[in-house]
């Protein structure tokens, strides 16, 4: 199931033992869950639940039903409306999802508040990335409410990202509430909507095998509108799991198979599903932090396509592709480099959000680009299959040009150069003679500042009749007429400014 290029790290069997202890956890030490209306489905279902301690204990066959459904859900889904190649060897990745404030300015590495004009340039610079897959927003702005953040990045979405696959982090259920009404608004079809392509919500433990109250009333109010729900959880090894690798696989599944029995419940529709494997080891030296970027993020992503595969969900993503330094030097390239490429050696599909500096310290355009010509190479080498045939080996070429003969006559060949050169704008390979210090640096700056120079200000995709509802949607929910005059008049003030781009 998983792509051509494949490694295994597990063996079957041990496949099958941390998918039982899974479940001997759920059955065994239970999850809890604080949400009565869930709790009286998983009592409907025959679960055992202790409704004074709001404790979830999962006979295993409820566990495998929702597998089951989730996975004939998703099977439907690829047939019906989105097509899951299993040949595609190109990766694109997912703008960072909008949960940080600081702009991380390149050079000097100084950091800043973002303002709303970052996030429009984050917007332009997502629409011209042929790699970017899911634009954000990018950044939280400085002097708003952050309870209203999540509005203003859909909103500004909205109106301007060409791509409409958007990534925003929900606050709160009464977002939560405002963004459903936003999509439905905007979405082109049914199917946009419920996909999830617009908004749709993570639900995540808070701690070990509990999830709250609050995330759960969000994932209720999804269920409730036929939205894709997915879940995940993000345990660090040393932190949230023993100091083993056994334990963290384990653990972080059984959250997973957690989150996804209550989103069953929930909702037995549930369009499709990602299984979505965001582990990493605590940091040591800083135990509040994770390491994003340790050699360790290549083994769990081997073992997670393994689990995946178990399930039988096809797309599977983890977070890969990092680097735990804030300054762009050996180790980015190298960490980012490395954990990306041996990700997608055993078949991970996403490796996750990208334009971060270091564990979300602060993101940048500059390295939003970087990230983007790391996946042009990367795209090379997958994308690329070796045809060998009478076209391919040309020997009428090799005997036209005899002994001693030589093809640079090939580089006048553009067919071939498309198919076998990989070229890039930011790279720099050249003799010393040409070389210039700096130049691949400047490569970006320039590749910045086009991008800048040709999109921004952004152009409003949506029609003003659906600009004046969506402002009429969070008039509703705001219950502040004064949020959406102020945050109208801030777009005006930073489209109608400057181009340039910082140099």
């Amino acid at each position: 199931m998983s792509k051509s290029f494949n490694v295994k790290i597990l063996s079957n069997k041990s496949v099958k033992k941390i998918h039982d202890e899974s479940l001997r956890i759920l059955r065994e030490v239970g999850v809890r869950f604080p949400h009565k209306e869930l709790l009286e489905i998983f009592k409907e279902q025959g679960t055992k639940v202790d409704f004074e301690n709001e404790v979830v204990k999962f006979p295993s066959h409820i566990i495998e039903n929702a597998i089951n459904i989730q996975r004939e859900n998703t099977e439907a889904y690829y047939k019906k409306y989105e097509k899951f190649d299993e040949d595609r060897y190109t990766h694109k990745f997912f703008m960072s999802g909008g949960n940080i404030k600081y702009v991380i300015e390149p050079g000097t590495y100084k950091r800043r508040e973002a303002t709303l004009s970052d996030m429009l340039k984050a917007i332009v610079v997502g629409n011209a990335l042929e790699n970017v897959e899911r634009v954000s927003s990018f950044l939280i702005p400085k002097g708003y409410d952050p309870a209203l953040v999540d509005i203003i990045q859909f909103y500004l979405l909205a109106l301007y990202s060409k791509k409409r696959y958007f990534f925003v982090y929900i606050n709160s259920l009464d977002s939560a509430k405002c963004l459903i009404e936003m999509a439905k608004v905007i979405a082109e079809d049914e199917i946009q909507l419920k996909s999830g392509s617009l908004v749709e919500y993570e639900l995540e433990p808070t701690n070990n095998l509990e999830f709250s109250k609050e995330h759960l009333d969000i994932a209720a109010e999804f269920a409730k509108q036929d939205i894709k729900l997915v879940t995940t959880h993000w345990c660090w090894m040393g932190h949230q799991s023993p100091m083993t690798f056994a334990s963290l696989l384990t653990l972080t599944n059984t959250n997973i198979l957690a989150g996804l029995a209550a989103i069953i419940a929930l909702n037995p529709k549930n369009l499709f599903f990602r299984y979505i494997f965001p582990v990493h080891c605590v940091n040591k030296n800083e135990p509040s932090l994770p390491l994003m970027s340790s050699p360790n993020q290549v083994l769990f992503s081997w073992a997670a396509r393994q689990l995946a595969d178990l399930y039988g969900f096809k797309y599977c993503l983890t977070n890969s592709g990092f680097s735990d330094s804030i300054e762009d030097n050996f180790q980015t390239g190298f960490e980012i480099g490395v954990t990306a490429a041996l990700a997608m050696v055993a078949g991970i599909d996403s490796t996750g959000v990208k334009g971060i500096h270091a564990v979300d310290q602060g993101v940048s355009l500059e390295h939003l680009i970087m990230d983007n010509e790391m996946f042009n190479h990367l795209n090379f080498i997958f994308g690329k299959k070796f045809v060998v045939n009478e076209e391919t080996l040309d020997f009428e070429s090799i005997q036209k040009s005899g002994i001693g003969g030589n093809f640079l006559y090939s580089l006048k060949n553009d067919q071939r150069l498309k198919e076998y050169y990989w070229d890039s704008d930011i790279f720099v390979a050249s003799s010393y003679e040409n070389w210039k210090k700096g130049k691949c640096y400047n490569n970006i700056k320039n590749k910045l500042r086009g991008i800048l120079d040709e999109s921004y200000p952004p152009k409003q995709i949506l029609n003003e009749d659906k600009v004046k509802r969506l402002d009429d949607v969070i008039g509703a929910h705001v219950k502040d007429r004064s949020f959406i005059d102020r945050l109208k008049k801030d777009i005006s003030k930073a489209t109608k400014g400057s181009k340039g781009v910082r140099t």
